[in-house]
Formats: C-alpha cells, structure tokens, sequence
C-alpha cells in the first residue's frame, strides 16, 4: 500500500501588493544588530527580545508592526544573555546560532552533502525562512516545516500513515516572555478521520480539545457560523498523495494562528484601521469543547446552567458527585442490552436516534450502506452506536462515547466567496430550523429595504423547493455574544471596544425606528443577533420576526408570540403587545450583559441589577475581567441606562434616540429607574398570556448530524 500524506497548506498572500517578487538572502554572517527583511517587508530576520525579557534569541516576526509579533523562533531552548551571538552558514552548508563562545545554540541539522558557499539564506514573504542549494535552487531546510507556536498561511502540516513519519506540529510557549516548549502541543491527526487535535504534554500528553472528524466539507465539532475557527476552505484532493489542502477566502488580510500559553489556539487578524491585532476565532471556544468533559456516555451544552446531561437511557455512575457539579465520571446504562443478558427476555434491541451532535471520539470506519451500517451494529454487541451519511461513511463506537455535545439547532451559516473575492455568509435553514417561509420571506422583504452602517447587508437569497438561503456579508469576528459570555474570550473586548459596540448598536436600533424609510421593530433583538466586522463594528442582524410599522402605528398585537426568553418584554410576552419600547427592553438586557458579562438565560440578571444597584453597589455587577477605573462613570451609566430601558411600564421606557443622547452625554440629567420587569420562562403562564395565542421561543443555531446509539 502505498503512503498516505496528509498535506494541510494555507494559501493566503499576506499583502495585496502584487509587485514583482522581492528576496531577502544572506549567506554570511548575520550580528544581533543585522536582519533581514522579506521582499514585501512583511516579515523580518534576525535576534530579538520577548516582552518583558532581556534574553536573546534568533527569530522571524512580522516587521512594521508596533505589537511585536514573533511567529517562529531558533534557539527557544537556549537565551542568550548577551549581543555576542551570530547566526551563520557553517563550512557544511547549515544554518547555525552561534554565542559569543562560537558555541553552537542551534542548527538546521541537515545531512545533505553541500558545501557552505554554496547555500543560501532567504527569507520569503510567506514567512518561510529557507535553506537553498544555489545550483540546484532546491529547498535543504524551512522554518514551515519546524514551526514553533504558530501556523500561517502556505505552511504544511503532514503525516505519513504507513511510516509513522513526524507529524508537524505546533508547541506553545512556556510563558509570554519565555519561548521554550511549554504545555501544549496542536496537530493534525489521522486515525479513522482527520481530526485537530491540541495535547497537554505535561500529563502525558493528555486530549484537551478535537474538532471532531472531518467529512470532506467541515469538521463536525466545528459546523455552525464559528467553523471557519482554523480555515475558510479545506478540500481533499483525490491524488496520490492524499493530500488535503486549507487555504483562507480573504487574500489581503494579515492572518495566522498561534499556540497560546494557556492552550488556546488564536486565531488574530491585523486590522489597517485599528492598527493593531483583533483576534478572531480560538479553541477551546466553551466549556463543552474540553475534552470529555461530561465522561462517558454524557452530552455537553454550554447554554445550559447545568452543561452536562446523560444520554436518554443512562444515568449519572456517581450521582453525588454529578449533583455536585463533577461531571468527569460520566453515565451508565440504566438496564443492560438484551444482548448482554444470559437471560434475554426475548426483546430485540433498537436504536435511540440522538440528533445535531458532535460526533464522539474513537470511530471506527467502514464504507457500508446506512442499512446494513445498523444491522451490522444491531447484530454486534459490543457496537454502542453508529452514525452514517454527511460524508462520512459507516462510523462504528465499541465500547463507549465520550467527548460528544449537543450542537444548536436552527440554522446553518456557511462562509463562501463569489468569484469577484467578495466574501458571504450562507444562512441555510435546516428542517429543523423553527424558521418557516413565512419569516425567511419577510426577513428578505425588510432587510432588502434597509442600508445602514450597522446593519448587516443582505446581497440575495435562493427559495427553491425545501432549499431556503440566504446570503449575507460575511462577518469575521462573528455574534456578540461569541464573546461576552465566555471567560476567556470576555477579555478580548475590553471596555472601550465594548462602549463603541453599544453606540453602534444604538445607531442601528434607531435607524430602524426613526431614520429609516420604513419603521421597524426587530422583535429579536439579543447578542447573538449582533455581528461583528472585521473592525468590531456591530451589525443587527436577522429580521425574519421583524415587523413593518405604518406611519401612524405605534404599537401593535399578535397572538403568535416569538422571541427568545430573557430579551422579551413583559408587555410583548404576556399580551403579545409589542412596539418601539418592547426592542428598547431588549437593548436594556444587552447593556446589562455587556457590563456584568453574564447572560440573562435564566432571567436572574434583571433582579440582581435591581437589588445591587439599589444597594449602591453598582460595582459589584461588573465583570472584574473588564473593569476599568479609568471608565468607573462610563460602567456605572450604562447600568443606570439599561435598568431605564427594563422598567416594568413601557411609557417608563426611554426612547432609542433618547438612549443614544444619554450615552454620548448629550442627556447629562438621567432620571431613576422604576422598577424593573422580570419575566421569567415559567413566569409566563396561560393565564397570563392571550388565551390563544402561541408562546415560540428560539433559539440560533444548527442542525449537522444524527448518531443512533442503542
């Protein structure tokens, strides 16, 4: 059998010039004052110090930016404590680092037989710093293939199946000012399917993380609007080398990916505008995406209070310690299969289809049709489940599932780009998906007539039998609250990104009441209904329950209530009368969640603001992750303006334009709140509702894959 190769290369230019091709080469001494730069100057080479460190090392890192960004380094074992040291081509053709001592620190350590002069150094704008032989211009060695921390764009990541050859892989930092291996470790593995993989190496090389298999098209762990977390395009190309090529849909775009301390790969692009690095996707992105965090036999998912649960038909192997929150031991099954038994009382065992999960780890694969992927289960005892289609052949699990969440359940956001480079974003609904024709309609028939710097863009849409898509502008930097309510990712908004989100957000909102052609009321205004460009500018989204207001409405009724919980208006939830005020008490629960970074799921937000701002205490609402003293009055006002916008009585209420004056300080005189509303999802009952009217709350997400376990 011949090997398999796996080759992961991400093709992106790294600057939108597109002049003739510019090297950088040496091939004599380099000093610690000397470098070299590419031919685009987008990266440089040469000796440099880490941040808050007086040690030296050899290294490449992205020249003429202020931030210093250094993507791959030399010697990360062995500082130098002084400017002695020189990196060299020795008299047999390698590169070396050298000290003051001329003992060498590191080498390229190929066993090519060249002579010294006959090699050359050059550092190529891709940030690939290459060894060439000048007579044959072949490659002897290159940084791509022994990377450190980071992965960029055109870098190859390969495994050869059959040899065992080493794999590539990236190593984090010890620390941000000490380059020496740390903890982890990230790399593309092949088993049954390709799945990214991140280890701890100091417990033994421990899971933390997997994107879950690919299927040609997507990793299942990864399906939803936050795919694109490692790439925009990934294809396997049928050759004789298996090789599976990655590559991004924005070509101008400054953009790599690092290894962090703490075990998270980054994903960070360089914005013109800002002049510094925003970062963009990481991983683990929630709770639920560490590694077997629920056990065995369990589900994971990071919007419940309580992530994990056991699959239907299991139950809790330690029950104490699962009510108590430690979840590690995971399920077992409540009656043993008949299978199993010496006493079968003749029942056949079945299925238990188990809908829009990750898939769980340690799949066997086979090519088997659907029905003959279940018999083959059904009639082997030791299979536990199996999942077929999408890509993926027959999948087998022996034994038990582990590492498996629940994937949201609306609809699909795919990331494409048309052949003028214009970059989309696909919104497919799924069958699934509580989104019907009816609001896939309207939502075309109010954004189309809507153009606002704070409202996403919709540029066309395909209703074709059971097919519905809509196409957007593509949003790198994804919904809102991708980051306000994850801890880690909670102090990649600080507070002055997250007070020019708030005023955007105000704009759009007031655009749509007053400055546009039409008047309207979203009615679903809520987090992850607010994009994020490139720039952090936010752009309101999804309008499929937005409703059109003539010129002499002010408010009106339905009896088909939609929305989400915690974002509803006691008005609107209870009698189904919505207006301006009832988006204005969403937009009050989003000021809330930005300030405390806690999301108002459960309904819990609104009290404890009441109780903590009545107590004088406004301070203890706020995230300590993104307090600022410097903006202590900034904090506190947008308190004071979100429990206005959540008073009980909409007349209470201010309006949005009064909110965008109160925010710029337009408005210096800001009334007291009343009291505010608190409704709760069991706190709207029938009696308190219209008698016929239906109750639907949603909630975004995606439907990807089934898997039958038995």
């Amino acid at each position: 059998m011949s090997p398999l190769i796996l080759v992961l290369s991400l093709s992106c230019f790294l600057s939108s010039v597109s002049l003739a091709q510019e090297r950088a080469f040496f091939s004599g001494d380099l000093s610690d004052s000397q470098t070299i730069v590419s031919g685009f100057r987008t990266f440089r080479f040469g000796f440099f110090s880490p941040v808050n460190s007086s040690s030296r090392y050899a290294g490449i890192w992205y020249n003429g930016i202020p931030e210093q960004t250094v993507i791959w380094v030399a010697n990360k074992d062995k500082p130098i404590n002084d400017s002695s040291a020189v990196i060299s081509v020795s008299e047999d053709g390698n590169l070396v680092v050298t000290d003051g001592q001329r003992r060498v620190l590191w080498s390229t350590n190929f066993t090519t037989q060249v002579r010294g002069n006959s090699t050359v150094v050059e550092l190529l704008d891709s940030g690939n710093l290459v060894l060439k032989d000048v007579n044959t211009n072949a490659y002897l060695w290159e940084s791509f293939k022994h990377p450190t921390d980071s992965w960029l764009p055109n870098m190859l990541v390969e495994t050869n199946t059959r040899t065992g050859g080493r794999s590539i892989t990236i190593t984090s930092w010890k620390t941000p000012s000490d380059p020496s291996p740390g903890s982890y470790t990230a790399a593309l593995i092949l088993s049954a399917y390709p799945e990214l993989y991140i280890f701890n190496n100091k417990k033994n090389n421990a899971t933390v993380w997997r994107s879950g298999p690919w299927n040609g098209q997507m990793f299942n762990g990864l399906p939803d609007k936050y795919a694109g977390v490692f790439l925009y395009k990934f294809m396997v190309n049928h050759d004789t080398d298996g090789s599976v090529t990655m590559s991004y849909a924005n070509d101008s775009t400054l953009r790599y990916f690092y290894l962090d301390y703490r075990g998270y790969v980054i994903r960070r692009d360089w914005s013109e505008v800002e002049r510094k690095w925003m970062v963009g996707d990481q991983v683990p992105a929630t709770e639920c995406d560490i590694y077997r965090r629920c056990g065995e036999f369990a589900s994971c998912d990071h919007r419940k209070t309580r992530p994990c649960s056991c699959i239907r038909g299991f139950m809790p192997r330690n029950l104490m310690e699962w009510n108590n929150g430690n979840w590690s031991g995971g399920c077992i099954r409540k009656v043993p299969l008949q299978c199993e038994r010496q006493n079968s009382n003749g029942s056949a065992d079945g299925f238990l289809r188990l809908r829009r999960m990750k898939l769980p780890d340690f799949a066997r694969r086979s090519e088997a049709s659907e029905p003959e992927c279940l018999r083959t289960c059904l009639q082997t005892c030791s299979c536990i489940a199996c999942a077929h289609g999408l890509g993926y052949g027959c999948m087998i699990w022996n034994g038990s599932l582990v590492d498996s969440q629940e994937l949201s359940a609306s609809e699909m956001d795919l990331h494409g780009k048309l052949q003028d480079g214009q970059e989309i974003a696909v919104k497919r609904l799924s069958r699934a998906s509580g989104q019907g024709l009816e609001e896939l309609v309207n939502e075309v028939v109010v954004i189309s007539k809507l153009q606002h710097r704070n409202l996403v863009k919709l540029l066309g849409c395909c209703i074709a039998g059971e097919e519905r898509m809509l196409v957007y502008e593509f949003m790198p930097n994804k919904s809102l609250d991708y980051y306000l309510f994850d801890p880690t990712k909670a102090k990649l908004l600080d507070w002055k990104t997250r007070f020019s989100i708030i005023n955007g957000i105000c704009r759009g909102l007031l655009y749509l009441h007053r400055d546009s052609r039409l008047r309207i009321i979203h009615r679903d205004l809520k987090a992850s209904n607010i994009l994020l460009d490139e720039n952090m500018i936010p752009k309101i989204s999804d309008f499929g329950l937005a409703k059109i207001f003539t010129g002499s409405e002010d408010e009106a009724n339905t009896r088909r209530v939609v929305g989400t919980y915690g974002y509803m208006s006691p008005e609107y939830a209870m009698r189904g009368r919505f207006s301006e005020k009832s988006d204005v008490f969403s937009l009050g629960v989003i000021l809330l969640e930005f300030v405390s970074g806690r999301r108002n799921s459960n309904s819990t937000l609104l009290p404890d603001a009441w109780s903590i701002w009545n107590e004088g205490e406004i301070n203890a609402l706020v995230d300590p992750e993104i307090f600022d003293p410097l903006f202590e009055r900034e904090i506190q006002k947008c308190v004071h303006i979100g429990l206005l916008c959540v008073q009980e009585a909409a007349y209470n209420r201010p309006s949005v334009a009064t909110v965008c004056s109160m925010l710029s300080s337009e408005i210096a005189d800001i009334p007291q709140p009343k009291q505010h509303a608190f409704i709760s999802r069991n706190g709207v009952s029938e009696a308190e509702s219209n008698e016929n009217s239906e109750l639907k709350a949603s909630i975004n997400g995606v439907t990807i894959t089934d898997v039958s376990g038995r």
